[in-house]
């Protein structure tokens, strides 16, 4: 998912003006962004504003500075060093991006709710949902009835990646109070890897098991899981060894792991590079599946032919 997917237009016309100031080294004539915007001056000088206000929030500082004498727009020296936060800041704080957290939080969302916490017309909120579920139509799942509806492997698949790639500062970079709560679970994984788990895939399990949690008092319906997915699964001897890893830390806590909890959470650890790439386990778990010329094993094979 393109972070900038779900961005009204005059985000991306505030991301395209800092675009021209990076390229061009920080500093761009007011001409060549009126030019460039296909904007009038007041509405460019309206654009400038509504950047500073957006980042200043975020930084406490104004990001773009008008030179008069030199009619230039110039980035200041913070903005020089935060090139790569920038979209984030602006997917973290769209409307867009808010909607479809609230509906990942919670069971149910009326609009009710929706136009009251985030002061918007019912006829914007239902502009935003009709853009919003053709973004979501790529995941196979969609807003419907107040709900975020879809098979329930796509639902935390989609997810994770959304809070991994849209809000990474609060739920990667920051969240070492949950790294703690997983800290055993991490320790009995590196000795079944024999390898450490490096901070970033500690960050990443911490956010799959605290969104488990989560997804767990929601009780959606989780439908069939499909017939190639379970014969990749039938007597994957790797699958088995990492479920009974997660199924007694989890014991521990009174807590069972349904089927869905532990094929969601295999496939997710083969998907988001959260085994060490030191570990043997990888070349293990690629030979097995060639040997088995299961699903994997055959788009290996299929890979290996180009």
């Amino acid at each position: 998912m393109l972070k900038d997917q779900l961005l009204d237009s005059y985000e991306l016309r505030e991301l395209r003006l800092l675009d021209e100031l990076y390229i061009n080294a920080g500093k761009v004539d007011k001409e060549t962004l009126k030019n460039k915007l296909s904007v009038s001056q007041n509405v460019l000088f309206n654009i400038v504003d509504s950047v500073n206000f957006r980042l200043s929030n975020h930084f406490g500082t104004e990001w773009i500075h008008y030179k008069k004498k030199s009619n230039m727009f110039a980035l200041s020296d913070q903005g020089h060093s935060k090139l790569g936060e920038i979209i984030g800041i602006y997917t973290a704080t769209s409307i867009n991006y808010l909607l479809i957290r609230e509906y990942l939080e919670q069971r149910s969302v009326s609009a009710e709710y929706l136009t009251r916490t985030l002061q918007i017309s019912r006829a914007d909120l239902y502009r935003r949902m009709k853009k919003i579920n053709l973004v979501l139509k790529q995941f196979d799942i969609e807003i419907k009835d107040n709900q975020l509806k879809g098979n329930e492997l796509q639902l935390r698949y989609f997810e994770h990646i959304f809070y991994q790639n849209i809000f990474p500062e609060e739920y990667l970079f920051y969240n070492s109070q949950d790294c703690i709560q997983f800290e055993h679970l991490f320790k009995r994984l590196e000795s079944y890897y024999g390898a450490d788990l490096e901070p970033i895939q500690k960050a990443k399990l911490s956010l799959w098991f605290s969104s488990l949690l989560k997804n767990r008092q929601k009780n959606r319906e989780v439908g069939e899981l499909s017939a190639c997915l379970l014969h990749y699964l039938k007597n994957n001897i790797f699958y088995n060894e990492f479920t009974e890893i997660l199924v007694n830390f989890f014991k521990l806590f009174h807590i069972e792991l349904t089927e869905i909890d532990k094929v969601s959470s295999y496939l997710f650890n083969l998907s988001f590079f959260t085994v060490p790439s030191s570990s043997n386990k990888i070349k293990d778990m690629i030979d097995y599946s060639i040997d088995r010329k299961d699903i994997v094993g055959q788009s290996i094979a299929e890979l290996s032919t180009y």
